[in-house]
């Protein structure tokens, strides 16, 4: 008769008690560490996306221009070749391309007047932005956007709209190719498109106005933009 020893039962489950352990404790620290990543994701996820996939300066100025100033540095030529490098300031968006102005308040649009072989896009200084419109029933043109200038000191404003004058023939308006054409003449009318405010105070001069324009309101106003006279 062949007779067989047999080792306690404790002994047999020692090793798999020890073995579940050990899995208990690897499944703890791996839950762990998808929690520990989970809340860094969520914490830094945001920046770590940006980092990787940067918005690009038309994406920044759409979320960002209403509560700040969207600046950018640029590099690149105007279409008569001269150089464009600077620093401009973003005032609107057209066509996906950006508006531009420098700070001898010259407006341009990239990809028309301003080609870039390099952007770089500062968001800098907190900022009010609103609207006013403004209604012209056979008056001084001028005197109605000096009365705007004066209640806003700390403003930059900025003109858009449509306005018959009686006097377009005094109107002097040098198309500068290289320019973004901020107004435009057409038989009594004169269209304003992110036209700085001196520009069109200088534009219509002696005239008087049938129409509606709204006034683009940045404040506080950058440094390069003058005070309206």
């Amino acid at each position: 008769m062949l007779l067989v020893e047999l080792e306690p039962s404790s002994k047999k489950q020692r090793p798999m008690r020890r073995r579940h352990q050990i899995t208990k404790h690897r499944t703890k620290i791996a839950g762990w560490i998808v929690l520990t990543g989970l809340g860094l994701l969520l914490l830094f996820g945001g920046a770590i996306y940006q980092t990787l996939f940067p918005l690009s300066p038309v994406a920044i100025y759409n979320k960002k221009a209403a509560t700040h100033y969207i600046y950018v540095d640029l590099e690149g030529v105007l279409p008569d070749g001269s150089s464009a490098d600077g620093r401009y300031l973003v005032i609107g968006v057209e066509d996906d391309e950006l508006i531009v102005m420098d700070e001898r308040q010259r407006v341009y649009q990239t990809g028309q007047q301003l080609f870039s072989s390099q952007v770089t896009t500062d968001v800098v200084s907190q900022l009010q932005t609103t609207f006013e419109t403004l209604k012209f029933n056979d008056e001084n043109a001028v005197s109605r956007l000096r009365q705007l200038a004066a209640s806003k000191p700390n403003a930059a404003l900025i003109i858009s709209g449509t306005l018959s004058v009686d006097l377009p023939e005094d109107i002097r308006i040098f198309d500068d190719p290289d320019q973004y054409p901020v107004a435009t003449v057409d038989g009594n009318n004169i269209e304003f498109s992110y036209c700085p405010l001196e520009r069109a105070i200088a534009l219509l001069n002696n005239q008087y106005a049938i129409g509606t324009v709204t006034a683009k309101i940045l404040q506080p106003k950058p440094q390069f933009i003058p005070t309206a006279q």
